[in-house]
């Protein structure tokens, strides 16, 4: 007989820094992303949607991705809390960083965080609603086995 499965307690790695990876993953993929195809594709300096649509899907579709990998190895709840600090973290140091690469004399980084402030539920959302439904299904599709 095997034991039940039971939620994987991270091992060796803490919750803490799960989501630290996790973050720094997105930044430096939203970074990468922003340096090699939006500043390439927009050279006109024109506001580029299909570059702005494509960022939202690549976040959307790489929480989704994860977290169902996370929700089938640790569990629905774990997976949960996880992706809602990863996505606040995410969210909030996102504007920073937008704000304090683009502040210039016309508009100061505590000018440009106040004005861009609403991004941040967008940007939430946009990581969180993802990851929420792929750790529900990542739950669905455990194996767990009964004693």
């Amino acid at each position: 007989m095997r034991p039940r499965a039971v939620p994987n307690d991270g091992g060796d790695m803490t919750t803490v820094v799960k989501i630290m990876i996790r973050v720094a993953a997105f930044a430096l993929a939203l970074t990468g992303y922003m340096e090699l195809i939006v500043s390439r594709w927009g050279e006109e300096g024109d506001a580029n949607i299909g570059a702005g649509l494509l960022a939202f899907l690549l976040l959307a579709v790489a929480g989704f991705c994860w977290a169902l990998y996370d929700g089938r190895r640790d569990g629905i709840g774990a997976t949960v809390t996880c992706w809602g600090v990863v996505s606040a973290v995410f969210s909030l140091g996102w504007l920073v960083v937008m704000a304090l690469s683009e502040a210039d004399e016309s508009m100061s980084v505590k000018e440009m965080i106040a004005t861009d402030a609403a991004l941040i539920p967008f940007t939430f959302t946009l990581v969180f609603i993802p990851a929420v439904i792929g750790a529900a299904i990542g739950n669905a599709t455990r194996s767990t086995q009964s004693s």
